[in-house]
């Protein structure tokens, strides 16, 4: 029950577990109600998956679950931990990251055809000790974090499959506590440089210093900032001085739109996007907002936050995971119109996508389902 990007655990479902292990928990009081609720929930991908990916729930003792209201699939349970693999199992906001970054968010037909090659070339994770491990992934080895979570699982010690048990406490004694901070708890974006950041620098009229920086036009000095090498680098031009720091506040800010655009991690998803409430999608920070955001602001507390640290971690992972993909796909071919492998795949995914519409159709919007009510866990921001 482990997650195939970032390693740690899911947590049995409160609402929808039946008779779960006891030390499939977190211990009592370590983690909150919005942590526990993040780690119980997560999406699985494979032909074994009815309607191919789908979100689910872990309902304990090797089994996940879905309800329509969730999945729009109608009801289903799954085996996690079979005789020779593990099925495909992601935390939502790994999920989100690692479509993200092979550029398949949407859930169109040829988006899916490109994850079933995914999944054709990666094959699924392992079992036993390498339950959830994809073959070849140096999950260890990622920078600059290099989190190595092996000594923090076990087995149960019996043959029964998808019995791996986590020890949270142990994340502290390694220095990894900062992983259990939910990944999708964003920094709150401001459409507008608010006026109490700009007033310490228009008390007086900003004019350059006397030094052979500062004291070049206006333009130029946007043209230099123009070619800092990454965002440290532009921060510390714009703290040179105070006439810097306010250009940095008003005219570099289409800077700092492009620093945190070009992070990808940065800003929500497709999916997590239309999980947030109407009221706080205000606070969302896109790519279809201008530049009169305060975009330095943002750009600096998605390097300071604990949440944001575990979201920068888990997209350099799912970079490791696109890496072995990458040349997978290309040696076998799979996505070569005319190839051997690309027959195959074609002619199965073809079956994989009617069967999903089939299920679609079956359990359209508007008929009556039983099972518990919508339960979306959007976002949040701080």
């Amino acid at each position: 029950m482990s997650c195939c990007i970032c390693r740690l655990p899911f947590l049995p479902d409160l609402k929808s577990a039946s008779n779960p292990l006891p030390e499939h928990f977190a211990p009592k009081g370590l983690l909150s109600p919005a942590q526990q609720q993040y780690f119980e929930r997560g999406s699985m991908i494979g032909t074994e998956i009815p309607g191919y990916i789908v979100e689910f729930y872990y309902w304990g003792n090797n089994m996940f679950g879905s309800n329509f209201n969730v999945s729009g699939m109608g009801m289903a349970m799954v085996v996690w931990e079979k005789r020779k693999h593990t099925l495909i199992a992601m935390h939502r906001t790994c999920t989100a990251l690692f479509r993200r970054i092979f550029h398949i968010e949407e859930d169109t037909k040829e988006n899916l055809g490109f994850l079933a090659a995914i999944e054709w070339t990666m094959g699924y994770p392992g079992i036993g000790d390498d339950a959830g491990r994809w073959a070849g992934v140096r999950y260890e080895k990622v920078r600059p974090e290099q989190v190595d979570l092996r000594s923090l699982w076990r087995l149960a010690g019996d043959e029964r499959p998808g019995h791996n048990i986590f020890d949270w406490t142990g994340l502290e004694r390694l220095g990894y506590a900062w992983l259990m901070n939910r990944p999708n708890v964003f920094p709150k974006f401001s459409k507008t440089v608010k006026p109490d950041r700009l007033a310490p620098y228009i008390t007086d009229t900003p004019c350059g210093g006397n030094d052979s920086l500062t004291c070049l036009p206006m333009e130029i000095l946007f043209r230099i900032a123009a070619f800092m090498p990454d965002a440290r680098s532009l921060v510390h031009l714009g703290a040179t001085c105070r006439y810097t720091r306010y250009l940095a506040l008003t005219t570099w800010q289409p800077l700092f739109r492009a620093q945190v655009i070009a992070l990808r991690w940065g800003i929500p998803t497709a999916s997590e996007r239309k999980a947030v409430r109407e009221a706080e999608r205000i606070h969302i920070a896109s790519e279809r907002d201008s530049a009169g955001g305060d975009w330095m602001l943002y750009l600096s507390h998605l390097h300071r936050t604990k949440s944001m640290r575990v979201r920068r971690w888990i997209w350099a992972l799912c970079k490791e995971v696109k890496r072995v993909a990458d040349g997978r796909i290309e040696r076998s071919g799979v996505r070569v119109r005319g190839k051997k492998a690309w027959k195959e795949l074609e002619e199965k995914f073809e079956e994989i996508w009617f069967r999903r519409e089939q299920l679609r159709d079956r359990y359209s919007e508007g008929k009556q389902h039983e099972g518990p009510g919508p339960v979306m866990f959007a976002p949040t921001f701080d």
